[in-house]
């Protein structure tokens, strides 16, 4: 499984989980007391209030140094509607510099959007950790705290879904700054962000022909043939600049779990 579909699968867990936890603690069974779960439940829901800081001032260069796109001058097509904001789950960055959200792409109904923040997961209260059972605590333990700091979230937003992963400038630099999507069907829809001098990319997966595809706005978005759960699945990229020189190949296999069999 690669970094963002790791992720991607950990943070909706992670969000399921503490939603169950959060609606069900007062039903909840076993030997836990009564004050456990009341204190989990204030914990939760003072977690769950938190709103980052809003900024409208530049990002750090950290981050405007790769993405060229922060960098340019923002237009009216750039506002972060309000309801993409629970996309990136808000409770999880420190601050958000709103002011320099980008908008990628647009393709059908979903928008594509960057935007620069810093990242700062909250641990689970300890008193609803203690309200776990092994194997909870091992699925919300380590990897979805990462990467802390300043990133750029990408966000995928259409009228009925949004979601955000946080990538780091050095992800963007490694070719790691990606994610699939899509419903079930043929295809699968395989999308990401390139540092500045990228002009196209060169997708090659599951077996399937090389598909080429331009980069703007340090975006790039490709149809790749499906991926199926718990079948490894090798996915490579070329980047080129504007002149054709090859400049990176990034090739990683990568096995998507089903989401339910890991709760």
């Amino acid at each position: 499984m690669n970094g963002a579909t790791r992720r991607s699968l950990l943070l909706r867990a992670f969000g399921i989980l503490c939603a169950i936890l959060a609606v069900a603690l007062p039903q909840a069974a076993g030997a836990a007391s009564a004050i456990q779960k009341r204190t989990c439940a204030k914990s939760l829901k003072r977690q769950f209030a938190h709103h980052p800081k809003h900024l409208t001032t530049v990002p750090p260069e950290a981050l405007t140094s790769i993405p060229g796109v922060l960098r340019r001058p923002a237009t009216p097509t750039d506002r972060l509607p309000a309801e993409a904001l629970a996309g990136i789950v808000p409770y999880t960055y420190s601050t958000l510099w709103l002011g320099s959200v980008r908008l990628l792409d647009t393709v059908g109904d979903k928008r594509y959007f960057l935007i620069p923040g810093v990242y700062a997961p909250p641990p689970l209260p300890g008193a609803c950790v203690k309200l776990q059972s092994p194997r909870e605590r091992r699925l919300v333990k380590g990897p979805q705290l990462e990467p802390r700091g300043p990133v750029v979230a990408l966000e995928a937003y259409s009228p009925d879904e949004s979601g955000g992963i946080p990538y780091t400038a050095s992800e963007v630099q490694a070719g790691t700054a990606n994610n699939t999507a899509g419903r079930p069907g043929s295809t699968t829809t395989f999308y990401g962000l390139a540092p500045d001098g990228v002009a196209s990319v060169t997708v090659t997966a599951g077996g399937a022909p090389p598909t080429s595809v331009p980069v703007a706005n340090n975006f790039f978005l490709a149809q790749i043939p499906a991926l199926h759960a718990n079948t490894p699945y090798t996915i490579t990229q070329q980047w080129y600049a504007g002149d054709g020189t090859l400049i990176k190949t990034v090739s990683r296999t990568t096995v998507v779990r089903e989401l339910s069999t890991s709760l």
